[in-house]
């Protein structure tokens, strides 16, 4: 989806109220239904700006955990003593041949 220019949210945000959204809409070239989000966000922000967008995540595993999962690397031998995943054979492996 394309982002709008913010003069032509300016102008569609101060045309509230000269029309429905449907006429508005028309008058401008967009979808009903963004004009009425966009008079919704400027009831209740008072501002047609854009939302802010999600940024970087925070980790989930901290340094000090990764050297934990790092530990539990596939290469080691399984608890059950089945040995490691390189020793299996490959049609237990899973890959569907």
């Amino acid at each position: 989806m394309k982002t709008l220019s913010m003069d032509l949210r300016e102008r569609v945000g101060q045309a509230k109220g000269t029309g429905s959204s449907y006429e508005v809409a028309k008058r401008f070239a967009v979808h009903d239904s963004w004009v009425r989000r966009l008079w919704l966000r400027l009831k209740h922000t008072g501002s047609v700006a854009l939302r802010k967008r999600g940024g970087k995540l925070a980790r989930k595993i901290d340094p000090e955990g990764r050297t934990e999962t790092e530990a539990m690397a596939p290469t080691e031998a399984r608890p059950d003593g089945r040995g490691t995943e390189k020793e299996l054979p490959e049609a237990s492996q899973g890959t569907g041949e």
